[in-house]
């Protein structure tokens, strides 16, 4: 699963993305971020891993959230021709799951 947080400013300071789990921890061992982390990258993906996800945009002038609802419709482990889609709940201009 591939949650991709967008930031669309022509911004300086250059800007810090981070990612945090909400009421939670980033999959163990399970995740990776590419290099200015704004995709978020869950490997192995299980229901466990539903729950919000918040990306935050920080500058010496402040920051920015977007908090991302993402809910597990099958697990990595059921057959690909059976297994659905992960859904995003959120403003779709911030996020995208493939």
């Amino acid at each position: 699963m591939r949650v991709v947080c967008r930031v669309v400013c022509g911004c300086s300071p250059a800007i810090r993305l981070t990612w945090i789990k909400v009421n939670g921890r980033l999959p163990i061992g399970r995740y990776e971020m590419n290099h200015h982390n704004t995709e978020l990258l869950i490997k192995d993906v299980r229901k466990s891993d539903e729950g919000d996800y918040k990306c935050t945009a920080s500058n010496s002038n402040g920051r920015d959230h977007v908090v991302v609802q993402i809910d597990v419709q099958c697990t990595l482990r059921c057959l690909a021709l059976a297994c659905g889609p992960v859904y995003v709940k959120g403003p779709l201009n911030w996020c995208v799951c493939v």
